[in-house]
């Protein structure tokens, strides 16, 4: 029996799980606040140039096509395919005393630690995989769970993996590191699984849909609409109780709710208490600049590259305590022009992300900030020398850049501009967490980067198969029941 559902948020869980819930046949209203769909993976339009926001790569590919089967099987067609580019290796990374580009190869320095690293963890690719779509409370996460575990040496924080590893090479060993801002915090506060990630990373690679990021949201925005949903942008919902949903249309009834926004917002429209998370620490947030640059450096420089902070240890000190690092992180996202994965097809784009704390700043504090790293990044670059007046990039951007802070991410995010919003400990993350999809509210589920540990794509993608997979059983089990009271003889 079709069933009604409101999906309140169009981020990337919000979209994969309507969707999902759609094609199998329910009436299902997606109510999206902003004016675009996406979320954090949004796509705008600054000064002519075309840039996508957000993340930047797709990992674990084979998780998509395991979404768009699941697509299929309950929609009963076709799904139109993705296309998705596979990019040379996974990663360059670069500081003052050492550039390594991933995976390395048999004459490179530090080679024989790589290759004794990937062997030994290449083989979790497949089960973080299937761990990644299956509900962590039932009998079929046992298995993988046990065996990701012992391979990993029983170790459930990457702090305590990392002591047992026994990485040889110095500079491999701060790389797999930093691996743990991928889940929003240090090494003491994420699984050890991320410390695994660069060797699964190596064997699946990395991919952009064909035309840039942006075009996985129009996939999933495109899915649940052929499957018949609906979809409402520019929609803000002011309140939800007892399975009435209020907005600019008025209270309107459903079956059933799936939160796809952070669960902080959850609680302030369902007027909830505060989930138990809310003590723990935040994950990290970014201070970002995106703009069009000169075609020939462009051209010289890979497409993913992260310059690494000096010295690991005092930057993820600092982002411990909410203080600005000296030396912080940046990944730098470059998309040459006529490159297939560039979204503006006459212009060479980048990205320059500094991993900063969530919360406020002074936009004086920040500003110092972003001058003092985009110094060292423009030396690491090899552009021209400026004086201590002038733009560090001067050289690089041919406009005034597009900058975002943790605001931009608190005006649809969490409210302090968190990426990933609270972290939980290790041992309750990945396929060990508690199960927050379903809220205390028997009508209410939730889904999304701000629900399932370590965030992400693969992350939020899977989670919305689980929790679609969950309101499906959930729906069936109560049409069972009321068949069952219907017939049942006075």
């Amino acid at each position: 029996m079709s069933q009604s559902i409101a999906v309140i948020g169009g981020g990337l869980g919000g979209l994969g799980c309507a969707a999902l819930l759609a094609a199998s046949g329910h009436r299902v209203t997606l109510m999206e606040r902003n004016d675009w769909l996406g979320g954090k993976c949004r796509r705008v339009l600054h000064r002519g140039v075309v840039i996508d926001t957000g993340p930047a790569m797709l990992t674990f590919p084979r998780l998509l096509e395991t979404f768009n089967r699941r697509w299929e099987s309950l929609a009963g067609r076709r799904a139109e395919p993705l296309e998705l580019i596979k990019l040379k290796g996974i990663g360059h990374y670069c500081r003052d005393d050492m550039t390594r580009e991933l995976p390395l190869e048999p004459y490179d320095a530090g080679y024989e630690a790589w290759s004794d690293y990937a062997s030994r963890y290449r083989g979790l690719s497949t089960i973080l995989g299937d761990l990644l779509v299956t509900d962590p409370t039932s009998r079929s996460a046992i298995g993988p769970a046990m065996k990701m575990l012992c391979a990993l040496g029983g170790s459930f924080s990457m702090s305590t993996w990392l002591k047992r590893a026994r990485i040889r090479d110095a500079a491999l060993r701060d790389i797999i590191e930093l691996q743990a801002l991928n889940a929003g915090g240090n090494p003491s506060q994420v699984p050890s699984l991320f410390g695994a990630l660069l060797a699964a990373l190596a064997v699946d690679g990395v991919f952009v849909p064909r035309g840039g990021m942006y075009n996985l949201v129009l996939h999933l925005a495109s899915l649940l609409r052929e499957a018949g949903g609906e979809v409402r942008t520019g929609y803000r919902v002011t309140r939800i109780r007892e399975r009435v949903v209020s907005g600019p249309c008025g209270d309107e009834q459903f079956d059933v709710v799936v939160s796809g926004v952070d669960p902080t917002l959850t609680a302030q429209l369902t007027g909830s208490e505060q989930t138990a998370t809310a003590d723990l620490p935040l994950s990290c947030s970014v201070f970002a600049m995106f703009g069009s640059v000169q075609p020939a450096i462009s051209a010289q420089r890979p497409i993913h590259q992260v310059f690494m902070p000096q010295q690991s240890a005092p930057f993820f000190s600092q982002l411990a305590r909410g203080v600005l690092p000296e030396s912080t992180m940046v990944f730098c996202h470059n998309y040459p022009v006529g490159h297939p994965v560039n979204p503006d097809p006459h212009h060479a784009v980048m990205a320059f992300l500094l991993t900063i704390p969530s919360g406020p700043f002074a936009a004086a504090e920040l500003r110092a900030f972003a001058d003092r790293q985009c110094r060292r990044v423009a030396a690491l670059m090899g552009l021209a020398s400026v004086s201590p007046s002038e733009d560090p990039f001067k050289e690089l951007w041919i406009d005034t850049p597009m900058t975002v802070d943790p605001h931009y991410y608190g005006e649809f995010g969490h409210p302090s501009g968190a990426i990933y919003g609270h972290l939980v400990e290790p041992m309750a993350s990945g396929p060990f967490h508690p199960v927050r999809h379903r809220h205390e509210l028997p009508w209410l589920w939730q889904v999304g980067a701000g629900v399932h540990p370590g965030g992400g794509i693969p992350g939020t993608l899977g989670g919305a198969m689980i929790v679609s997979d969950k309101v499906l059983r959930a729906l069936r089990s109560r049409s069972s029941a009321t068949a069952d009271n219907t017939c049942r003889p006075l």
